[in-house]
């Protein structure tokens, strides 16, 4: 009797992996999910790392996109190394109301630069600017510097539907993928065409996420992760999870990175 041979699975599509940090209250949460689902959440918990996956169609290929979002209130001392070598590419966020944000951000960009290859992709986001009437930051400081520091940079509202904070998440993809595979898919645009947009494979249920990002007990209980398949699911598609740094520690990329950097201290 023939027996029928099973195709081999498909292999695994390329991961890009984003770490966004910035001190508390600047919008990072806020930020993140406003990229992931195009939907704006006003209310999180700012004292707990989360991490989000999603899966994302770039040119008919999936391409998983993994989200660190650093707890600015634990962060505020300095730069999160695990997160900062973990990550493909770094967002640094302040917002234009808060100027000691700025400066925070100005040197954790500074120290990712130091800490990481040249090249690596990076941009200085100014959130909030919606709120002009409250602006403790000129938007020329903030394009200098990213100038200086060699980085991309916009200033966005995430409480409003700014196509700026898609376009400069869209771009550090498009580096990262570039960065790992000259054959791998671009979302840069060709000259004369509109850039490609990145399409979300699976969706988030925003309802069911709001349990996560802002906890559903007290204001010192972790927040639970959203009902689905792993534990971590968010409706059928991505996820949300509180993230530890052990979590980061297993990542064979933050491993062969961290040998590299020690080995070329020595």
């Amino acid at each position: 009797m023939k027996t029928e041979e099973k195709a081999p699975p498909p292999p695994a599509g390329p991961r890009v992996r984003i770490a966004v940090l910035g001190k508390v209250n600047v919008g990072k949460s806020a930020l993140t999910v406003r990229f992931l689902t195009r939907r704006f959440i006003g209310e999180y918990r700012s004292n707990t790392d989360l991490l989000y996956r999603q899966t994302v169609t770039v040119n008919s290929c999936p391409l998983e996109v993994e989200i660190v979002d650093v707890s600015g209130e634990s962060r505020d001392r300095g730069l999160p190394l695990e997160a900062a070598q973990w990550a493909d590419a770094c967002v640094l966020v302040y917002s234009i109301t808060d100027r000691a944000s700025f400066e925070w951000a100005l040197l954790a960009l500074a120290h990712f630069r130091r800490l990481r290859p040249a090249g690596t992709p990076t941009a200085l986001l100014a959130n909030k600017a919606d709120l002009e009437h409250l602006r403790a930051v000129a938007e020329a400081e903030g394009r200098q510097a990213a100038l200086q520091a060699g980085c991309a940079f916009c200033e966005v509202s995430v409480a409003e539907n700014s196509a700026a904070l898609y376009a400069a998440f869209e771009a550090l993809v498009s580096e990262c993928c570039s960065a790992a595979s000259p054959s791998a898919p671009s979302l840069a645009p060709h000259a004369h065409s509109h850039p490609v947009a990145l399409k979300p494979a699976r969706k988030f249920s925003v309802t069911k996420m709001i349990g996560t990002l802002i906890g559903g007990g007290g204001a010192g209980s972790p927040p639970k992760a959203a009902a689905g398949a792993g534990g971590g699911g968010v409706g059928g598609g991505g996820t949300v999870v509180e993230c530890h740094k052990a979590d980061l520690h297993r990542s064979r990329v933050l491993q062969r990175r961290q040998n590299f950097s020690a080995t070329a201290s020595l």
